[in-house]
């Protein structure tokens, strides 16, 4: 039975000077500019955070893992970065240890951390998300909020409001709070007088 640190014994951690690093060109996912805002300072207000996930990188210092990391450590002066090298050798050492995965070759393996990297997985609970996290939620604009006066559970004619039960409002309100976040789009407006840019959610 493997172990995470059967993983950890073969990653290859280096500290080098960010420059060396290279920005990967064909990165498949983009960013917002007030996303982007929002990354760096959330990199500026928790560094604690970003010093304990490295950027991963191939065995020429190109990124698979972390570009729009990488580019807000630039952005801010960092002179040195950690990163987890991939190199041709930690892909064979990881085929030893999983000799049934699907990626045959290490260029496939390159390029499907790019693609896991920038896959989400999961969901937020909501229920504990409010009653747990909410103060963190709240300072990391996670979560929904809606009218309460706008929210009324799908019931059928003959219900009688007073039998609907805790359960089906909280229900109710997951599947509203999954539609909104469907539907909520992100705009960049540039502003006719300052020219600066900025984002807004509609």
């Amino acid at each position: 039975m493997r172990t995470q640190s059967d993983f950890t014994q073969i990653k290859d951690l280096r500290n080098i000077d960010i420059n060396l690093v290279k920005i990967n060109p064909e990165n498949p996912r983009l960013i917002k500019n007030h996303e982007y805002k929002k990354l760096k300072k959330s990199i500026i207000d928790d560094p604690y955070m970003e010093s304990q996930r490295e950027i991963i990188v191939d065995e020429n210092l190109m990124v698979l893992g972390g570009n729009m990391r990488l580019k807000v450590f630039k952005e801010l002066g960092y002179k040195s970065v950690l990163v987890s090298v991939f190199s041709s050798f930690v892909f064979n050492e990881y085929k030893k240890l999983y000799p049934k995965s699907k990626d045959s070759t290490y260029e496939q393996a390159c390029r499907n951390i790019v693609m896991i990297d920038n896959k989400s997985f999961g969901e937020w609970d909501w229920d504990m998300t409010a009653n747990l996290w909410s103060e963190e939620a709240k300072a990391y604009e996670i979560g929904f909020e809606y009218e309460e006066n706008d929210f009324k559970p799908d019931l059928a004619p003959e219900t009688n409001y007073s039998e609907v039960t805790q359960a089906q409002i909280q229900e109710e309100a997951k599947k509203l709070a999954k539609q909104m976040i469907k539907e909520r789009q992100d705009q960049d407006v540039i502003c006719p007088e300052c020219g600066n840019e900025f984002g807004y959610q509609i």
